[in-house]
């Protein structure tokens, strides 16, 4: 018998609207990513080598996990290393791994739900 676990490597934004930024708002970034913008050593896809984040121009950002990770917030008024803080009220953070990336369900400031799920793969 195959074992068809299956671990995703990517948490998606869904949930986003038509009107976002395109080149500033991130569409799917690699799991692990925790709110201090490095990546967890054993639930992030690298490690803590970093990781990337897609945003929904198509362009991509590659990150060192070196040093935490440094996104332009949705109302523009700085940066941060909490990737919540880039993206909409209302939008989903959709992500399928083993162990949890954000340990929330939701939060009041961004209005997000925080989705964790284990899947497991079909025929």
């Amino acid at each position: 018998m195959v074992n068809n676990t299956c671990q995703t490597s990517y948490c998606m934004m869904c949930n986003l609207s038509g009107n976002v930024p395109l080149d500033t708002t991130p569409l799917a970034f690699t799991r692990g990513l925790n709110r201090n913008g490095l990546w967890d050593e054993k639930a992030g896809l690298y490690g803590l080598k970093g990781g990337y984040a897609v945003y929904c121009n198509g362009h991509i950002i590659c990150f060192d996990g070196s040093k935490p990770a440094r996104f332009l917030k949705w109302d523009k008024t700085g940066y941060t290393s909490d990737i919540r803080q880039t993206i909409p009220t209302g939008t989903i953070i959709s992500c399928t791994h083993a162990k949890p990336m954000l340990n929330v369900a939701y939060s009041g400031e961004n209005a997000l739900a925080i989705i964790h799920t284990t899947g497991t793969g079909g025929n």
